[in-house]
């Protein structure tokens, strides 16, 4: 998670600080062999490289947030301000009294 949030320094040293010590517990816990543990970190690494070779896109999505065109933020602005009839608006709309 670290890498996904690596622009938020606080999120950044949180995740990494996380991941050491699930490590160390792993590690002290001998629940796994120590390359396990160690090698982990560099497995994924390398998935979250091919990933964003991979999903160049969904990439830019992700860090730059979706941009709409000027109609499509006019079309939007337009149906959130439409103003509903007041039985559009009961939130027991369909029920008897």
């Amino acid at each position: 998670m670290a890498l996904v949030f690596w622009k938020n320094r606080r999120l950044r040293l949180l995740f990494i600080s996380v991941a050491v010590l699930f490590g160390m517990v792993v590690l002290l816990t001998h629940l796994h062999y120590s390359i396990d543990a160690l090698s982990a970190f560099f497995i994924t690494f390398n998935i979250f490289y091919i990933a964003e070779l991979f999903f160049k896109k969904e990439r830019e999505l992700f860090y730059n947030g979706i941009r709409t065109t000027t109609l499509e933020a006019q079309t939007l602005t337009h149906l959130n301000t439409r103003r509903l009839p007041p039985q559009e608006r009961s939130p027991h709309r369909g029920t008897s009294a």
